[in-house]
């Protein structure tokens, strides 16, 4: 696991930019190394004018990628996004 600030942030960044790959809403980000993500996308998003775009976000377990984790953008940000169960 990346456990440094800056490559996790670059890891992040990278992850947003490419959002439009993954879903033409640009509402879905993957990251591929599994890294300390919350903080580092709030602040991408202030920076890059993308407050609320970004629904959820997937991210491996681990390095291997055997297991993948989607994560809806917690509630304290002011919005809250689950997976249906249908």
């Amino acid at each position: 696991m990346i456990r440094s600030v800056y490559p996790a942030k670059e890891e992040v960044r990278k992850a947003v930019e490419a959002r439009s790959t993954v879903h033409p809403s640009g509402s879905i980000v993957v990251l591929e190394t599994p890294v300390p993500w919350k903080e580092h996308l709030e602040e991408l998003e202030k920076t890059m004018g993308l407050e609320k775009s970004i629904k959820f976000l997937l991210f491996p377990e681990s390095e291997e990628k055997k297991a993948w984790r989607v994560q809806g953008i917690p509630e304290n940000w002011g919005r809250k996004y689950i997976l249906c169960s249908k």
